[in-house]
């Protein structure tokens, strides 16, 4: 236990800036969204939007925005020591590869779910309690919100998956980090090509695919790694 609270610790220093920016980039909707709307009540003595669709606009942002932190942290994940040549140092240490890469997906794993959580507590919970709404908008808000979050869960988990392989297989967290844009891509132009823009099922195949092939590569990533031999 204390071996892998150190290595979490390990972990979230080497993280510390993909963290940061991540912690920024998810903040960063409701810190110039929500004074928005407060400056025009009081300013104007009228709202650009109502609290509930402003809110839920803020926290589909946040996880848009989160899509950026998660293809970093699964870039930087083992690049990132391989890198600053601490992988090295750590290959000769008493922890196995397999706490190791333990420690590093619950991480990414843990930041990405929490993310999650806080944004479907503010469109799911917080959202709702803010006013009340006519039926009519609160229906096409909860169908927005069904296929968006769908749309990013799925795409969450391709880039994180893509870009975890990538960095057990190369040494630069830039390139990984990079390689994990490269299937999601590849995938969507793949289905456009043979199933056509306007194919009713077209959404439903990429969500697949995609939650399909980034579970692949994240648990190809991991077999890779436990049995590299060299850092």
């Amino acid at each position: 236990m204390k071996a892998m609270k150190a290595l979490l610790w390990k972990d979230c220093r080497v993280n510390g800036l993909v963290l940061i920016v991540g912690a920024v980039l998810v903040v960063g909707p409701f810190l110039i969204a929500v004074p928005v709307n407060f400056y025009s009540e009081r300013v104007f003595g009228a709202l650009p939007r109502p609290w509930p669709q402003q809110l839920t606009t803020i926290g589909l942002a946040s996880l848009s925005f989160s899509l950026l932190t998660m293809v970093m942290l699964g870039g930087n994940a083992i690049a990132g020591e391989r890198a600053d040549r601490s992988a090295e140092f750590l290959a000769y240490l008493p922890p196995s590869r397999r706490a190791i890469i333990t420690s590093k997906a619950v991480l990414a794993i843990g930041a990405g779910l929490a993310v999650w959580l806080v944004n479907l507590g503010v469109i799911y919970v917080l959202a709702p309690r803010t006013a009340r709404i006519p039926e009519e908008l609160a229906m096409h808000l909860g169908d927005v919100q069904g296929d968006t979050l769908v749309f990013l869960a799925a795409l969450s988990v391709y880039l994180f998956g893509s870009a975890w392989l990538g960095s057990c297989l190369v040494a630069s967290p830039a390139i990984a980090t990079g390689l994990g844009f490269v299937p999601p891509f590849i995938t969507g132009c793949l289905l456009l090509y043979f199933l056509g823009p306007e194919h009713p099922d077209i959404d439903a195949w990429y969500y697949t695919l995609a939650v399909t092939l980034g579970v692949l590569f994240f648990v190809a990533g991991v077999a890779y790694y436990v049995r590299r031999v060299e850092p």
